[in-house]
């Protein structure tokens, strides 16, 4: 028995934690292209210390700690500019509930909880939700994440309800008037006055006049929420009131995204339901969002089936093979990523094809690897060997996201019996 047990180690070790190119992508952005002494207390870096706490859980135990010490290091260098003045401000501040779940320090735990104070104060709208902007009301769908990230953070770190019930009304709040009934996706933004304020990157004059709506159903914008969905099922337990209206929501976004997918890459476009038209193009950092909401979907069986299989599936490989390509930094061969949409505002259809196709941007390198070791882990469950109570336990984790809600099963084997 023994020996078998150690044959299976070394099969599972060789076999889950061989390196990927999610891996290569991992290294890049913690080491070369944003290590922790670069990071800027910005919404477009706080994904990327949101992946290193689900990275942190998701690791075998000698893994974890370069995880965790990238957070410290950066949020430690970034204290001066903590912040919970407005949405974009908050983002960041998801590394500072991780460090005080995780290290149990109060420092973190009482900036964190500041944050949340200063948030409260944020201008609301008319129906409750957290505006985007500060000197004029507006709803944009990419708000829900930069909230949302930190305030399941605090979730995690704290167990206290609030922080989950806030995300949630924040949520219906930007549902009510953004999400387009037709598609289950939402327009950008929403204008909560008759004035057409400037923005200082949106096109002007983009709300209509009668609905102060957008026009589009912009990829990223949805993506945002996709991934904010995804992981409040990831945190809830499903026996909370609000799962179903939570699950539900999710598979209206998701569940038609298969037939606007892109078969050829993988990938879904700019602007989703206008992938035949010309102008738009393929936008690799929305793929890899709709990607990770699919698996989530698929995880808690909100969808099954072949079409939501093959989705995912061809997404994972349409981003390895068509938006990355190899970067060499001192003297060690990286990934970067491609085909990223460089903008973030609002216009019209021609205002999104328009915008710049790039490379780069930390917030889709850290979707990248959101959506790979989940999709790794969802198809390749890591195995853990241990020996308790004189029996040998086989832990199979099944798609874990974070601690809390990882699903294990457990196989043991009765070393007396052997």
């Amino acid at each position: 028995m023994k020996y078998l047990l150690l044959c299976l180690t070394m099969i599972f070790s060789s076999s889950t934690f061989a390196q990927t190119w999610v891996d290569t992508l991992d290294n890049f952005v913690r080491k070369s292209y944003m290590p922790p002494q670069n990071y800027g207390w910005t919404w477009q870096n706080a994904p990327l210390l949101h992946v290193m706490e689900i990275q942190y859980e998701m690791m075998p135990e000698e893994e974890k700690a370069k995880y965790l010490l990238y957070v410290k290091r950066a949020v430690d260098k970034n204290i001066v500019w903590v912040s919970g003045a407005f949405p974009n401000a908050v983002a960041s501040s998801n590394g500072l509930a991780f460090l005080y779940r995780a290290t149990g320090n109060e420092l973190y735990g009482d900036l964190a909880r500041n944050v949340y104070y200063e948030y409260l104060n944020i201008r609301r709208t008319s129906n409750g939700g957290v505006s985007h902007l500060a000197w004029t009301p507006e709803l944009w769908d990419d708000t829900v994440y930069m909230i949302g990230v930190y305030l399941l953070a605090m979730y995690r770190a704290t167990n206290d309800e609030k922080y989950l019930d806030e995300i949630i009304e924040q949520f219906k709040a930007h549902k009510e008037k953004l999400v387009d009934e037709a598609s289950g996706l939402w327009v950008h933004g929403w204008d909560g006055d008759d004035k057409n304020d400037f923005d200082f990157c949106s096109q002007i004059n983009w709300p209509d006049p009668i609905t102060r709506r957008s026009s589009e159903l912009w990829g990223r914008g949805n993506g945002w929420v996709v991934v904010t969905l995804s992981e409040l099922l990831n945190n809830m337990d499903p026996s909370h009131p609000e799962w179903d209206y939570i699950a539900n929501s999710l598979k209206e976004m998701i569940e038609d995204l298969p037939s606007v997918q892109d078969e050829a890459t993988g990938h879904w476009y700019q602007l989703p339901y206008r992938n035949e038209e010309e102008g738009n193009y393929i936008e690799s950092s929305c793929t890899a969002m709709f990607g990770y909401g699919i698996l989530t979907a698929l995880k808690h069986e909100i969808v099954a089936g072949e079409v939501y299989e093959n989705a995912v599936k061809i997404a994972y490989h349409g981003l390895r093979a068509h938006s990355t390509f190899p970067v060499i930094r001192n003297d060690i061969e990286y990934y970067n990523v491609k085909n990223v949409a460089q903008e973030t505002c609002i216009g019209d259809k021609d205002y999104y094809f328009n915008i710049t196709s790039g490379q780069g941007k930390v917030y889709a390198i850290a979707m990248f690897v959101l959506f790979g070791r989940t999709y790794e882990a969802y198809i390749n469950p890591p195995v853990v060997i241990s020996n308790l109570n004189h029996e040998y336990l086989s832990s199979f984790k099944i798609y874990p996201t974070v601690l809390k809600n990882s699903q294990v099963l457990q196989l043991s084997i009765n070393a007396n019996r052997a």
